[in-house]
């Protein structure tokens, strides 16, 4: 089942870059047969996708990534999104994204990877770990005592390229606060350096660059 519906969501993700491709092309000539027919073939087909997934796989999640393509791409607001809004399908847990690959929140990477409409029922956050001198836990537990709640902690532990510090982060957070679950989420995928992270009570991992359907399952197998 989880490959079908990653498949589904690579399938929506390669159609989203050949709409964008022939909408570039109708910009430059609105009456070009060829890109008309190969729009009207890709609407056709995200309509398949989205009924698949709500109907087959029962997963709003992809139906909803169908349904904001076709909106965007159709001019018309065929389809309601409302339950994506944040709330509207549950309680949002909020995951704190540790990570010095990404410069600000806004980052069109971090946005691309951890979007608040990426994986349904989460809410993600990032936070650099830069204290101003070197990486470290202090800002992360500063940035813990500050939110409302954080649900989990996907932690990178590679930082300035010094994998000690990711280790260091995740020795001090869980001295602060056990309770909160910590995901080692790494390129590095070294399997002492993992065993190592589990004995200092990392809860698991997941992979660097997971697709949205991974993200979800693993979330929801380690934060309550």
């Amino acid at each position: 089942m989880t490959n079908q519906i990653e498949g589904l969501e690579c399938a929506i993700l390669i159609n989203e870059q050949t709409l964008s491709f022939v909408e570039d092309r109708l910009r430059q000539n609105s009456f070009d047969r060829q890109a008309l027919e190969v729009k009207r073939a890709a609407l056709n087909q995200v309509e398949e996708w989205i009924a698949e997934a709500e109907q087959v796989h029962g997963n709003h999640h992809v139906a909803n990534l169908g349904k904001i393509q076709h909106n965007k791409y159709s001019g018309q607001a065929k389809y309601i999104i409302a339950e994506i809004k944040a709330g509207a399908l549950g309680p949002v847990k909020n995951i704190l994204v540790v990570d010095d690959q990404y410069g600000k929140a806004d980052d069109p990477m971090f946005s691309e990877r951890y979007g608040n409409d990426k994986v349904q029922g989460y809410r993600f956050t990032l936070e650099d770990a830069f204290d101003g001198t070197r990486y470290s836990s202090k800002k992360v537990v500063a940035r813990i005592r500050t939110e409302q709640r954080v649900h989990g902690i996907l932690l990178d532990l590679d930082f300035g390229r010094q994998e000690s510090y990711g280790e260091e982060i995740l020795s001090d957070v869980r001295a602060h606060y056990p309770e909160i679950p910590i995901l080692i989420h790494s390129s590095n995928n070294n399997a002492q350096t993992l065993l190592r992270c589990l004995s200092k009570g990392a809860a698991g991992s997941m992979p660097k660059v997971p697709s949205c359907a991974t993200m979800k399952e693993v979330l929801d197998r380690y934060i309550s």
